[in-house]
């Protein structure tokens, strides 16, 4: 493997006042509508609120390949119940349930508080409280792919 270098032309190395972490967040969805697995990406951005949606928009179609990985909040899971009675929980959630819970964002607090905990100590940012986000469903294909779910064509 041959390791190219990359240099900034201009870089400046004081933050903008108005640089803030914002973050993708895709959720795994199968053909019968549970999702059963999250993903997080985080990204420092400054300029514009439309700035920085922008830039959340131009990576979400890409980025879920190496976004960190999350499950279901054990919370949320949901219950079947047996022929004999028994139930079993999985760490899943239906797509219909979301707005019983207030929106697919509940299902991300959990994976974006850790991934704060993670960031290095040098860092003087933290994700805020309200964090700028874009949510994206991906459904996976019956061989493992997955595709965002407004990517998928009919006919």
């Amino acid at each position: 493997m041959e390791w190219t270098n990359s240099r900034a032309k201009g870089a400046n190395a004081e933050l903008p006042i108005s640089a803030e972490i914002i973050a993708n967040l895709w959720y795994v969805i199968d053909d019968q509508g549970f999702i059963y697995s999250l993903r997080i990406a985080l990204y420092v951005a400054g300029g514009s609120d439309e700035a920085k949606l922008e830039l959340l928009n131009s990576r979400a179609y890409l980025d879920y390949l190496v976004a960190r990985q999350f499950p279901i909040p054990a919370r949320y899971g949901t219950s079947f119940v047996q022929d004999d009675g028994s139930k079993t929980k999985f760490a899943v959630i239906h797509h219909n349930s979301l707005a019983t819970i207030g929106g697919a964002d509940q299902l991300f607090f959990d994976g974006l508080g850790e991934m704060g905990k993670d960031l290095p100590a040098q860092t003087r940012l933290a994700i805020p409280e309200s964090p700028m986000i874009k949510i994206t469903s991906l459904v996976a294909q019956p061989n493992g792919e997955l595709i965002p779910f407004d990517a998928i064509r009919s006919g």
